[in-house]
């Protein structure tokens, strides 16, 4: 026997939907209020006062979903300027928020640490492998140089990659070798890494002025031609670059 649907039941289930959906956005409202006044407050702090600013106090209470991703970013910038970063709590936003990646590289691009960290959540993400690279040169370059060549092989047609390849190798006196990954640079994207124009700075380093010439004409920068320019002033009478 088929029972009859109660219209009293089916109005009080679509009640009681819109007074759940209604609750969440009141939470949701107050949720990001908070934040937004939390934002303010931490903006205006970093701007009115100079370090050690002890005055900046983490935001507490019981937040919910991206919110709380957002809480923990907040904080963890709070602790950026007081000069102490908490790399734990840059660590769980990472987990949770993956732009803030590109966010802390942009204030702490020399955190090892934290490159390495986001290696490890994000591989897939190239820009992790320029910070690792970049927070390594000044403090071991012969790692730096080691490593770059490992992270072009899993990037090979990215062109910044291989320029960064190319400084960290000839920086460790590795020259052929950074000749052939600025070489790769200019013959992927110039626009984007300038290779050809190193290529150039590569040649005439190495005393070969003809290449030199050649790939200061490949590049689009205007400066490269005026390097052109000069070296060919440099040449023998009747030596032609091809």
């Amino acid at each position: 026997m088929r029972i009859p649907k109660s219209k009293f039941s089916v109005t009080k289930g679509i009640l009681l939907v819109f007074v759940l959906l209604s609750i969440s956005f009141l939470v949701n409202l107050k949720e990001n209020l908070n934040i937004n006044l939390y934002s303010v407050y931490l903006a205006k702090q970093i701007y009115l006062t100079k370090p050690p600013r002890t005055s900046l106090n983490p935001i507490e209470g019981n937040f919910t979903g991206k919110n709380s991703c957002h809480i923990q970013w907040l904080n963890a910038i709070s602790t950026f300027y007081k000069n102490e970063p908490d790399r734990d709590l840059f660590y769980k936003t990472f987990t949770c928020m993956k732009e803030s990646v590109d966010m802390t590289y942009f204030l702490l691009p020399k955190d090892v640490f934290l490159a390495k960290v986001a290696i490890n959540l994000y591989p897939e993400d190239v820009n992790n492998y320029y910070w690792l690279l970049a927070s390594l040169e000044e403090s071991d370059v012969n790692l730096a140089a080691k490593l770059s060549k490992e992270f072009v092989v899993l990037f090979p047609t990215d062109a910044l990659l291989w320029g960064m390849s190319g400084r960290l190798l000839w920086l460790n006196a590795q020259y052929e070798d950074a000749l052939q990954a600025y070489i790769n640079a200019c013959k992927i994207n110039d626009r984007v890494s300038n290779g050809c124009y190193y290529v150039g700075i590569s040649y005439r380093s190495l005393g070969d002025l003809v290449e030199a010439i050649k790939y200061f004409r490949l590049s689009i920068f205007p400066s490269s031609q005026l390097e052109a320019d000069n070296l060919e002033a440099q040449l023998p009478s009747g030596e032609i670059v091809p």
